[in-house]
This record gives structure tokens, C-alpha cells and sequence, in this order.
């Protein structure tokens, strides 16, 4: 009985101390809690940061590429065959060229464009004429593209005669 007793005084002595002891045991429970709670939150902030930062990276570059595509259609705006020869026509007088013949071969459609061929039949004096010709077509905005092209000397003079058939893209809305 004295060490039930014994147990009884110390625990009356040391109750202030035992209870402070307690609630310091029990604060520290319950802020380690907090602090692994907030360290998960803190670690989910991070990824969903680190992945915003990636997602506004892609919607930079899709931006970037949406003002690429956007320019190409502006310059792919040729509606009919009739401007393309017209382009082809004021490009061989800029440089000296006499187009013999000029005539459309027909549309060819696809799903999201549409080729504008053109058969082109002309008179030139020189391979020079020729280049410059070449040249000025392929710096104008719309986009030509060469299909065939065929020169030869009329045995007569000493003219060449170039046939070529050029077709220009455009972007159906």
C-alpha cells in the first residue's frame, strides 16, 4: 500500500507539472499534424504551378503558330484563277517577258485548300530573263509552285519559248 500511496503524493506534488507536460506532448502532436498537412498542400501547389508554367508555355507556342497560320491564309487569299494569271502577267512584263498564251487548267480541290493551275506559254531572249522571271514569281506572297516547265529554241529565231504550268494554293475558309 505505501507504494500506491507513494505514487498518490507524487502524482498530488508533480499534477501541475504532469498536465503541462501533457499539453506540450499534445501541442506537438498536433502541430507536427499541421505541418505535414501543410507540406503536402505545398508540394500539390508546387505540381499544379510547375504545370500551369508548362500548360502557358504550349499556349505560347500554339499563339505563335496561330499567327504563322493566320499570315500564310492572308497570303493564300488568290479566290480564282483569273488573279493568278494577272499576277503572272504583271510579273513576265516587269521583267520584259511576252506571254504568248495564258489560260487556266482547272481547279483541283482538296479538304482544306484548293490548287489554281495555269499553263503558261511565252516568249523569252534569254536563260536571264528566264531566272528574273523565276525569281520575282517565287518572292511574290501568294505561293506558286512549278509544276512543269519545258523550254526550247525556235529554229527560225533566236527567241526561247517556255512553256511552264504554275499553280497557286488556296486556303478554303
Amino acid at each position: 500500500m505505501d507504494a500506491n500511496m507513494d505514487a498518490f503524493v507524487f502524482l498530488q506534488k508533480n499534477k501541475n507539472t504532469i498536465l503541462n507536460m501533457a499539453i506540450i506532448i499534445l501541442a506537438l502532436i498536433i502541430s507536427i499534424k499541421i505541418y505535414q498537412n501543410q507540406d503536402t498542400e505545398i508540394t500539390v501547389l508546387k505540381t499544379q504551378k510547375d504545370n500551369e508554367t508548362e500548360n502557358n508555355k504550349v499556349f505560347k507556342n500554339l499563339t505563335v503558330l496561330d499567327n504563322k497560320i493566320n499570315a500564310y491564309k492572308r497570303s493564300l487569299k488568290i479566290r480564282n484563277a483569273g488573279e493568278v494569271m494577272n499576277i503572272i502577267s504583271e510579273v513576265a512584263k516587269s521583267v520584259g517577258l511576252k506571254i504568248n498564251s495564258i489560260r487556266p487548267l482547272g481547279e483541283s480541290v482538296a479538304e482544306d485548300y484548293v490548287k489554281l493551275p495555269v499553263s503558261v506559254d511565252m516568249r523569252v531572249k534569254s536563260f536571264d530573263q528566264i531566272g528574273k522571271f523565276m525569281s520575282k514569281l517565287e518572292s511574290n506572297p501568294a505561293f506558286f509552285t512549278v509544276d512543269s516547265f519545258k523550254i526550247s529554241r525556235n529554229s527560225d529565231e533566236k527567241a526561247l519559248e517556255l512553256s511552264l504550268s504554275v499553280s497557286v494554293i488556296r486556303i478554303v475558309d
